[in-house]
């Protein structure tokens, strides 16, 4: 059984984080690109790529500082950005302003943000048609429990498109600690088939899966950790490792080099996509 996160916690580091959040998010970048492009297959294949909004209202879900709203709220009549975070939905909304589309939608009230648990949605049964989720799933204490949600509130026949960390990312720096604390370093992640099995386990029906490496590069172990630490990777768990001590910090710099290539330090993530359908 996976340990639960503080909430709360979470929350308020993703507040702290909102402003900067994007600098430093490489790998939710790579992540969302692949996302898109699997969002836009299936528009092209349904041929409903010259209808200007597909989708009555589209949730985004985990919608950090809204990176994404531009190209999401061009598919749909409605699009809706959901963070846990209050500094996040802030984000959003003022590069929503900047943005002359977005602003008018925003005003004419077919674009907003909320800040919500995933996990305890204030949305109506069947009220959206699709569901977009970059990197966002993970953060589930009950991941059965948010997918129940997730099918409460989609439309019979809508459709999700959902990435999630998976099980053995934050390589080599999580068996680095392994290996440098005898117990694990980093927090554990659900397999790509134990997402399978729940989704089905829920009622849905799962289009397309896959598993894919995405890999940032750094020119140092300090910039490396401070990614992980922008983007909240190294937030805790309950009963989890000890924070990185200076000893520790030294015996990492030192091993981490053995992995230097040409492009830097590697810190490779295993990330699971679901096309998924009510």
């Amino acid at each position: 059984m996976l340990a639960q996160y503080d909430k709360a916690a979470v929350a308020k580091r993703f507040t702290q984080q909102a402003f900067a959040y994007t600098e430093h998010a490489q790998v939710q970048q790579l992540s969302a690109h692949y996302l898109l492009q699997l969002l836009q297959d299936w528009l092209s294949s349904r041929q409903t790529i010259t209808s200007k909004a597909p989708f009555a209202t589209l949730l985004d879900l985990g919608c950090g500082p809204g990176v994404n709203s531009v190209e999401l709220a061009a598919v749909a009549r409605h699009y809706l950005g959901v963070d846990i975070a209050a500094g996040m939905v802030q984000a959003a909304q003022e590069q929503s302003l900047a943005n002359e589309s977005l602003r008018q939608r925003m005003e004419n009230g077919t674009a907003s943000f909320l800040q919500a648990d995933m996990e305890q949605l204030p949305l109506r049964n069947d009220s959206v048609t699709g569901l977009y989720s970059n990197l966002a799933v993970q953060w589930s204490n009950q991941p059965q429990q948010l997918l129940h949600e997730l099918y409460r509130v989609l439309a019979p026949g809508g459709m999700a498109w959902i990435s999630t960390v998976l099980n053995n990312s934050l390589q080599p720096f999580a068996d680095l600690r392994r290996n440098y604390l005898s117990q694990d370093g980093v927090n554990a992640q659900p397999t790509l088939l134990q997402w399978q099995a729940w989704l089905q386990q829920v009622g849905f029906s799962v289009r397309y899966i896959e598993e894919r490496r995405e890999t940032s590069w750094f020119s140092n172990l300090r910039e490396l950790i401070r990614s992980v630490s922008r983007i909240g990777a190294d937030q805790q768990r309950t009963h989890t490792a000890p924070q990185l001590s200076s000893r520790e910090w030294l015996s990492h710099q030192r091993s981490y080099e053995l992995f230097r290539t040409e492009l830097g330090l590697p810190l490779h993530y295993q990330l699971g996509y679901f096309v998924i359908q009510k």
